[in-house]
Formats: C-alpha cells, sequence, structure tokens
C-alpha cells in the first residue's frame, strides 16, 4: 500500500505518459529480475524454499510458491513487479471492458473492504447450510486451521465462479460509491476508500 501511494506520484501532472510507461516498464523488469536472482540462490527472501521436481511445471510452482502471510520479499518481488509492468501495458486501454474495470480502480479500498464482508457473510451462510454451523466462521480463526470445519469446502471451479458472481454484483454498488465520491469531492476523507 505504501508503494501505492509512492508510485501515484507518477500519475500527476509533473509526468508525462512515456515518462510514466519507462518508469512503470523499469521498476517492474528490476523486481521481477531481482525476484529470479534472490529466489534462485534459496538463501534469503522467503522462509520456504524451492526445490528441484519430476517437471517443469512443478519445478515453476515450487520456484514461485512464495510466503504471502506475511508476505516475504519474494511475494512483494513477485506480485509487484508483474503489476506495475501490466499498469504501463495497460493504461491506454479503451472499451467497454476497460470502463467497468476502472470503476472498481477509483473505489479500491471501498470495493475491498465490501467484498471481505460479502464474502465472509456468504461463507458463514454456506456453514450453516452444510451443517458447520455459521458460529464455526469466525473471522480469527483461518478456515483450513479450524477442526470444526474439517471436511467444509468447494471445488474449484465453484469458488472461481462465485468469484465472479460477486464482482459482477457488486459492481452497481461500486458505481455508485463512485459517483458518490465525484460529487463530494470537498470531503477529503472520501479520497482514500
Amino acid at each position: 500500500m505504501a508503494l501505492g501511494y509512492v508510485f501515484g506520484v507518477i500519475y500527476t501532472s509533473k509526468f508525462k505518459a512515456e515518462a510514466r510507461r519507462k518508469i512503470l516498464l523499469t521498476y517492474g523488469w528490476l523486481s521481477i529480475v531481482l525476484f529470479i536472482i534472490i529466489r534462485s540462490t534459496n538463501l534469503y527472501g522467503d522462509t520456504r524454499l524451492w526445490d528441484t521436481q519430476a517437471s517443469g511445471i512443478n519445478l515453476l510452482l515450487s520456484f514461485i510458491n512464495v510466503s504471502k502471510y506475511p508476505p516475504s520479499l519474494l511475494y512483494i518481488l513477485l506480485t509487484i513487479g508483474p503489476a506495475l509492468l501490466l499498469l504501463a501495458f495497460l493504461e491506454n486501454a479503451k472499451g467497454v471492458f476497460w470502463n467497468k474495470i476502472l470503476v472498481y480502480g477509483k473505489v479500491s479500498m471501498f470495493y475491498y473492504i465490501l467484498h471481505i464482508y460479502v464474502i465472509h457473510t456468504l461463507a458463514m451462510l454456506a456453514a450453516s447450510l452444510t451443517g458447520f454451523g455459521a458460529d464455526a466462521m469466525v473471522l480469527d480463526t483461518w478456515v483450513y486451521m479450524s477442526p470444526r470445519l474439517q471436511g467444509y469446502g468447494f471445488s474449484l471451479s465453484f469458488v472461481y465462479l462465485l468469484w465472479i458472481v460477486i464482482v459482477v454484483a457488486t459492481y452497481p454498488i461500486c458505481r455508485w460509491y463512485g459517483a458518490y465520491k465525484q460529487k463530494n469531492q470537498r470531503y477529503w476523507w472520501l479520497s482514500y476508500v
């Protein structure tokens, strides 16, 4: 998040589009190269070490299997690098699809908070409907660590489908909030949500 504020400066009037693109490409590729160099040593950057595997795809998966919680240096490099490259390549993207995506980008913190509550509410409902009980889904327990939730879960295809449904279902709320932010710019704190 701190890097987001730092990189936000390059989207001000001080930077022209070509200079911004060059900065994004430079730091994006630098992050990826640093990830590869540091990860290949297996000495620093993450508690999970990679190991040789029977197949190339398994080797790749072992190599990129880094810790998200807490975020390791390698996790940050692996996620920030491609994100910066995407920003560089998609800045001038046009069309209906990209306009819809921009709605989420303009209210990203709002969407993040909203989706956490929506997903948690749905998880509590699903736990109740499948006989595990909503109280098993307390906020301070990881689902995979709770002995009360052994056997709880859904297929990956169902999870992806639900993810798409949630993104689409929250679109009108995000669009409304974006319009609200635009009309009420006198409230400075809205820019953070």
